[in-house]
């Protein structure tokens, strides 16, 4: 049995690292509004003016960890040239995830 649930978490670790590096994408964005969602967990999202919604977040296959000082980093008003991985899937709040400037 631990064989087995070990064998899920190595699937499923490796389903993550094929959309992190499968979506990887560089993207540029003027920055809306920043604030912290609060639903099942507190998350960093940032808002830009064309519409989209990103979340702020670490990420251990690009060894970014570093989502609160990246949050902080990005300012209200300005264009960013930034790092995301992943697409929006709103059936299950899955949004794209900031990584890096």
């Amino acid at each position: 049995m631990e064989k087995s649930y070990i064998l899920i978490i190595i699937v499923l670790a490796l389903l993550h690292y094929i959309y992190t590096t499968a979506t990887l994408r560089d993207i540029t964005i003027t920055v809306k509004s920043k604030y912290v969602l609060y639903n099942r967990l507190s998350r960093m999202m940032v808002s830009s003016t064309n519409g989209d919604v990103y979340e702020v977040g670490n990420n251990i296959w690009l060894w970014q960890f570093k989502a609160v000082e990246l949050w902080d980093t990005l300012k209200e008003g300005k264009t960013y040239t930034l790092q995301v991985y992943g697409n929006r899937y709103p059936i299950i709040d899955v949004f794209p995830v900031i990584v890096n400037l």
